[in-house]
């Protein structure tokens, strides 16, 4: 089955690591553009402090040296063509005496006051005393930092409109000329905008952040391709185990989850290898455990038409014998495979399981007559009230009797114990017949198993009987287990809960 490309892992996964990648890109820009822009108003504003004090400084100055306002316009015009500011001075009684983008004076040569210009002055964002060096007021300076356009810095040779008021010195406005050409040349030098300090940093950001994309994207895509290898793995696998390939495996070159799941996998087919090699062998079992009675009652049905044996009473035990065998086979296969898919009911009632034991053994009191066995039941108390299914403990006794009959020489011995522990009650059946080898001991509860497989199928067996024990018993809740020295016996210990 072919995936779509679109809705593979390798692309959702690349998909939702970008986004990821893209909002965290997204909000450290957002986050740098806000800080950036923070540090740089407050650097600004240092500045333009700073820029304010100078200014100051100059002024004060300027006034302590100079001899009129008019030469004190010289120095706030310097001051404005540097930071481009609109810088105004107004004294005591609130005349403007200097302004940096409009002359102080009018057409008659009078000054103008503050309110008269500026009404409330709201355009200035800053407003410093001037003192003399006596610490005497005598002005404001008022400084916009961000004038309007038509409010641009007077060029120095531009103030004086009035002749009769001139008393600037040929040598002040020869070195006010050489000022303004070298003003003009230093204001693009001196305190470069923030603003372009700031655009180059966010261009910068968003190349870096656009780079980092790139590069992120290229890592993700090559480590999603290879997190996805093993999957893609797992999946043709699957793919080749479904077609019935049981033999291939998954390379596990890794301990992380994917690397376990790969080891949890090829468990998986070597389980299903191995599924299918006990159920070939127990279908070829199957086969020839019904082929034997059937063939045998066949071969009896043909030779009494053929007139090759007569219908005596004999030939029709024989019949009815093998006709008992396979209906004990067929009844077997069904108890089985009602057990291995967990529908097997249980009829549980509380009732004495010390008495169904007894019971069960006094069954078999001819047998054990037969080879002169000596058999006794052992229970530490005589009655042991639990919740069971008498038939289905019947049933595990029976087999379990029946089995050690089968491998216990004549005058031998079988013993049933019964012990009532904290949380469980034990029964125990030994017996000291041939045993069992080691080696046959972990499939002893396999079905069809046969330890001894010399011996023949007279003995009525089926090779079903331990498989059923122990699915009865396990479908009580309860486990068995066996111990077997061989030519010294063989010992089932069965665990019930209380």
């Amino acid at each position: 089955m072919k995936i779509n490309k679109f809705y593979s892992l390798q692309v959702k996964f690349s998909i939702s690591f970008a986004l990821v990648i893209s909002i965290i890109l997204l909000s450290t820009s957002i986050f740098s553009a806000f800080s950036t822009n923070q540090a740089i108003k407050n650097i600004d504003k240092k500045i333009n402090e700073n820029k304010s004090l100078r200014a100051e400084i100059i002024l004060k100055e300027s006034l302590e040296e100079l001899s009129d306002y008019r030469e004190l316009q010289y120095s706030a015009q310097q001051i404005a063509k540097l930071y481009g500011w609109r810088v105004v001075l107004n004294n005591n009684e609130g005349f403007i005496v200097v302004d940096s983008s409009q002359i102080a004076i009018d057409s008659k040569g009078e000054y103008e006051t503050f309110y008269e210009r500026f009404g409330n002055g709201a355009i200035f964002d800053t407003v410093y005393p001037v003192e003399n060096k006596k610490k005497e007021l005598i002005g404001n300076l008022y400084i916009d930092t961000n004038p309007k356009k038509n409010q641009r810095p007077l060029l120095l040779r531009e103030y004086n409109p009035l002749e009769k008021i001139s008393s600037v010195s040929n040598k002040i406005n020869s070195d006010i000329k050489a000022s303004d050409e070298y003003y003009d040349q230093l204001s693009d030098l001196v305190d470069p905008p923030l603003n372009d300090l700031k655009n180059s940093y966010q261009r910068t950001l968003i190349f870096s952040g656009i780079l980092a994309g790139i590069i992120g994207l290229v890592i993700i895509m090559y480590l999603t391709k290879k997190m996805i290898f093993p999957i893609k793995n797992l999946r043709n696998a699957a793919l080749l185990v479904g077609e019935g390939n049981l033999s291939h495996r998954i390379q596990e070159d890794s301990n992380d989850e994917l690397g376990d799941l790969s080891k949890v996998f090829n468990k998986m087919i070597e389980d299903l290898e191995q599924s299918k090699s006990v159920q070939k062998r127990l279908t070829a079992d199957i086969a020839h455990e019904l082929r034997t009675p059937l063939t045998n009652i066949i071969g009896y049905i043909e030779a009494y038409k053929d007139g090759i044996i007569k219908s005596e009473l004999e030939t029709i035990d024989t019949i009815h014998e093998q006709t008992l065998h396979l209906s004990k086979l067929v009844e077997d296969l069904r108890i089985l495979s009602i057990a291995d898919s967990k529908a097997l009911l249980l009829n549980k009632k509380i009732d004495n399981l010390v008495e169904i034991v007894k019971n069960t053994h006094s069954d078999f009191n001819n047998k054990f007559n037969d080879k002169s066995i000596k058999s006794k039941v052992i229970s530490d108390k005589d009655e042991i009230m639990i919740e069971f299914d008498s038939t289905r403990i019947k049933q595990i006794l029976s087999n379990l009797i029946e089995n050690a009959l089968i491998h216990t020489p004549n005058k031998g011995i079988i013993n049933i114990s019964i012990k009532s522990q904290k949380y469980n009650i034990e029964i125990e059946i030994s017996d000291n017949g041939t045993g069992i080898k080691e080696k046959d001991l972990e499939k002893i509860f396999d079905q069809f198993y046969r330890a001894d497989i010399s011996r023949n199928r007279s003995t009525g067996g089926t090779g079903l009987g331990l498989s059923i024990v122990k699915k009865l018993v396990e479908a009580h809740g309860g486990n068995i287990n066996v111990k077997s020295i061989e030519n010294e016996g063989t010992s089932f210990l069965i665990s019930l809960p209380l």
